[in-house]
């Protein structure tokens, strides 16, 4: 006699539908999240993503009420392992890396194209060199660097000609009187 295989997967495509527009669609295996999955509100798109086991796993993208990519970054195991970039308007706004959701790399920021800001990250903190640049320029305004969080070292400071006006001195954050 033949007994039936309690082991066997169950794989569905399911779908959400309320008042009739989608609301949700994904692919799911013994009733759990596995596959892609689209999240949707008034009848537009607002989250796409990889799911392994109910977790997010891979790209995974949020889109604004108009359409626009607002959000892309990866997860790994449900938890932001990997490249995040972040949209306004549809322009770049936002690049950076994050290993086991903590910051983990350069972060750099944008503004209408241009590079507004630079840091270095580990594990979640502010740790190595920072640049800031003036306003839709490539011309730094300030350039130091972090330790542990907290300014350390030389700081140097800019007009929008290039030339320093004025250097500070940091010991693990605080001011150095000879600067």
């Amino acid at each position: 006699m033949n007994q039936p295989n309690t082991k066997a997967n169950f794989v569905e495509y399911k779908e959400e539908i309320e008042n009739g527009v989608l609301i949700s669609a994904g692919h799911y295996i013994n009733n759990v999240l596995n596959g892609e999955y689209r999240q949707y509100q008034n009848g537009k798109l607002q989250l796409m993503g990889q799911y392994k086991n109910g977790k997010k796993n891979g790209w995974v993208e949020i889109y604004t009420n108009t359409g626009d990519l607002q959000l892309r970054l990866i997860y790994k195991n449900g938890i932001r392992h990997g490249s995040i970039y972040t949209y306004e308007n549809g322009c770049l706004s936002m690049h950076g890396c994050y290993a086991n959701d903590k910051k983990h790399g350069d972060f750099i920021y944008y503004n209408q194209g241009y590079i507004i800001r630079h840091e270095h990250f580990f594990e979640d903190v502010l740790h190595g060199l920072s640049y800031t640049f003036f306003p839709n320029s490539t011309q730094i305004f300030e350039r130091g660097k972090y330790f542990q969080g907290k300014k350390h070292e030389n700081w140097s400071y800019f007009n929008e000609s290039g030339e320093l006006i004025k250097e500070e001195k940091y010991v693990y954050g605080e001011k150095s009187v000879n600067s």
